[in-house]
C-alpha cells in the first residue's frame, strides 16, 4: 500500500510562475485548421514511428476519444478541440517528437502491457475522454473497454508525466487514490487529473498554452487560464506527485525538471478547486 500525504493546493502555491500571458488566436478558421491538422495526425495508430521511444528525445503522446458511440455513450467533442490544441502547442514549440491516437486507435495494451511502444515510451502522455473513478473509458474493444489503476505501471521505461483530462479518473476516496499511488508510480513524476466531473471544453489546449509558456505542470493545470479554463467554480482537480521536487516539474525546455525520483511508496496527494 502506498503511503499518501494529502493536502490542498491553492492559487498562491509556490509552484506558480509569473509571466506575461501569450496572445491566443480566435475565430473559426484557426480552430478548423487545428482540427484538420490533428485528424491528419490521428487517423492511424502510431507505434514505432515518429514520436516514440528514442533515448534522449523529447516525446509527447496525445491520446483522445470523442466518438463513444461504440460503447453507447454520448459524443465528447470537447476532447477533439482539447487534443488538437494541445498537439499544435507542442508542434509550435518545436523540439518534440509527437504521436497522436484517437478513438478506436487507443488500445488497452498501450496502457497496460506495451511499455516501450505504449504510453510508457514517451516523456509526457495526455489523455482526453470519458472516465470513471479509478480509470478511463476506451472504445477499441467494447467487451473490455476500461483501463483501471490496478492495471497500470508508469515510468519504468521513460514516462514522467500523465494528465488524465477525464471526469472522475482521480476521484474517489483513500482506497481509490492509494491504488494509483501503488500501481502508477514506478518512476512516474506526476499524475494529474480530475477528482470531479469536468465540463467538456478546451481544458487541454489552454493547459498546454500555459505549460509551453513557462508554467510548471501543477501551476498550468490549476490556472484559471489553463486546466481550469471553462470549468465550473469549485470543480476539483487532483495532483499526485512522487516527491516534493517533482511537484515543481516543468515540461522539457521550459524550466526545472526533477531527477527521476526514488520509488519509495510515499505519494503526495493534493487537491485544488477551480
Amino acid at each position: 500500500m502506498a503511503q499518501l500525504m494529502t493536502g490542498m493546493v491553492t492559487e498562491n502555491t509556490p509552484t506558480r510562475v509569473q509571466k506575461d500571458r501569450r496572445q491566443r488566436s480566435s475565430g473559426l478558421l484557426p480552430l478548423t485548421a487545428a482540427l484538420l491538422a490533428l485528424l491528419w495526425g490521428g487517423a492511424e495508430p502510431l507505434y514505432a514511428g515518429a514520436g516514440c521511444c528514442e533515448e534522449g528525445q523529447n516525446e509527447v503522446l496525445t491520446a483522445f476519444i470523442w466518438d463513444y458511440s461504440p460503447v453507447g455513450l454520448p459524443l465528447q467533442f470537447g476532447c477533439l478541440l482539447s487534443a488538437a490544441s494541445l498537439d499544435l502547442e507542442f508542434k509550435a514549440a518545436g523540439g518534440w517528437a509527437q504521436s497522436v491516437r484517437q478513438n478506436k486507435h487507443n488500445w488497452k495494451l498501450d496502457w497496460t502491457v506495451l511499455d516501450h511502444f505504449g504510453v510508457d515510451g514517451r516523456d509526457f502522455t495526455y489523455f482526453c475522454g470519458r472516465g470513471i473513478v479509478g480509470g478511463i473509458v476506451l472504445t477499441a474493444n467494447p467487451a473490455d473497454n476500461l483501463v483501471m489503476s490496478s492495471e497500470v505501471d508508469f515510468g519504468d521505461v521513460d514516462l514522467e508525466w500523465v494528465v488524465f483530462d477525464s471526469s472522475l479518473t482521480l476521484g474517489g476516496g483513500t482506497q481509490a487514490v492509494d491504488s494509483w499511488g501503488k500501481n502508477a508510480f514506478k518512476g512516474l513524476h506526476l499524475l494529474i487529473g480530475w477528482k470531479d466531473s469536468r465540463l467538456d471544453g478546451n481544458s487541454g489546449g489552454e493547459f498546454a498554452d500555459e505549460l509551453i509558456g513557462g508554467d510548471s505542470f501543477v501551476a498550468a493545470w490549476m490556472d484559471s487560464d489553463g486546466g481550469c479554463s471553462g470549468q465550473a467554480s469549485g470543480t476539483t482537480q487532483r495532483i499526485l506527485a512522487e516527491d516534493w521536487a517533482t511537484l515543481v516539474d516543468h515540461v522539457h525546455g521550459q524550466g526545472f525538471v526533477a531527477p527521476d525520483p526514488i520509488v519509495d511508496g510515499i505519494i503526495l496527494n493534493f487537491t485544488h478547486d477551480c
